[in-house]
């Protein structure tokens, strides 16, 4: 999802998504859509979910996920469950309510080849990093980003933490205020 698409929008990307030539109403798309999910057998999986419930475009998820009997998987921020009891046909319907764990040591080594690739990280700097993550996927993966090109300007097919030194990592912290030179 986007924050900026209709629902017109919205079902004419899913329909592309798979492959499909979007037809010209939404009615029309979402039985498109609903087709093609059922004969596929495949689960619809839609992040960034809080926007369907920000722009009230919940129901056409619900439409879809009636007309083809499809698992339907919303991915969305820690509010999602509390945002969609507005819609009880949508919220009632609801098989299980999964909560994103914070990220572990053996998520970072799965993302280390993906955002690092052919460089060697040591423990203490794995440790390190996650800490300063704060165990979010998206933070690991910026972090392992900025070791990599730590790595790469320095010609290095290994870092270490003492190779790291004092340098931070990326935390979201935002930066303090600057002071006034009067």
């Amino acid at each position: 999802m986007k924050s900026c698409w209709t629902g017109r929008k919205f079902c004419q990307a899913l329909a592309m998504e798979m492959g499909l030539q979007p037809a010209k109403t939404i009615a029309d798309m979402v039985d498109q859509i609903a087709q093609e999910l059922s004969f596929s057998a495949r689960p619809l999986i839609i992040d960034e979910a809080d926007y369907l419930v920000a722009r009230a475009m919940i129901e056409i998820v619900r439409d879809i996920y009636e007309s083809s009997g499809a698992p339907v998987i919303l991915i969305g921020e820690e509010l999602l469950p509390q945002k969609l009891q507005k819609w009880e046909r949508v919220h009632g319907r609801m098989l299980d309510w999964v909560a994103a764990r914070p990220a572990c040591m053996e998520d970072l080594r799965h993302l280390e080849p993906i955002y690092c690739p052919g460089v060697k990280l040591d423990e203490p700097l794995r440790q390190s990093l996650l800490a300063a993550s704060q165990h979010s996927i998206r933070r690991v993966s910026v972090n392992l980003s900025q070791v990599a090109e730590f790595a790469a300007t320095r010609g290095l097919e290994a870092v270490s933490a003492e190779d790291w030194g004092e340098r931070g990592f990326f935390s979201c912290q935002a930066p303090a205020p600057r002071r006034s030179l009067a």
